[in-house]
């Protein structure tokens, strides 16, 4: 038994595809499917500090002082939810995420995941 066809937006497999079929009806396949993830990042500009905390939900990112960019460490599901948000700043500066459009922001800090990884959620920190 094979998978020929992956349905939209899910990666199906097989637990077991191996035997044959004698001459009575076979029913225990067993077909696991599960959404396809994607990664979450973005870039930063200005930031000069440590002490950075990122936040993804239950995902945390700590970023180091001249960080251009960040990753989450978890994968989104397609169709999950996701919201970027600053958890910490660093001391003596404040960072934000522009809303979409403003400073330069390309990407959307939440929204539902797509069926592709997102890169471009904007990070801005200023001295303050």
């Amino acid at each position: 038994v094979i998978v020929q066809n992956q349905p939209a937006h899910q990666t199906c497999q097989i637990g077991s595809n191996t035997g044959s079929a004698g001459t009575t009806a076979t029913n225990g396949i067993i077909v696991a499917c599960n959404p396809n993830t994607y990664s979450l990042g973005g870039t930063i500009s200005g930031l000069t500090k440590d002490g950075l905390i990122l936040n993804n939900g239950t995902d945390q990112i700590t970023i180091v002082a001249n960080s251009t960019s960040y990753v989450f460490g978890g994968a989104v599901a397609d169709g999950s939810s996701y919201g970027v948000t600053v958890l910490q700043n660093p001391t003596g500066q404040i960072c934000t995420i522009p809303a979409f459009g403003q400073q330069g922001q390309t990407g959307r800090s939440s929204g539902l995941m797509g069926a592709a990884k997102i890169e471009n959620i904007l990070v801005v920190c200023v001295n303050g």
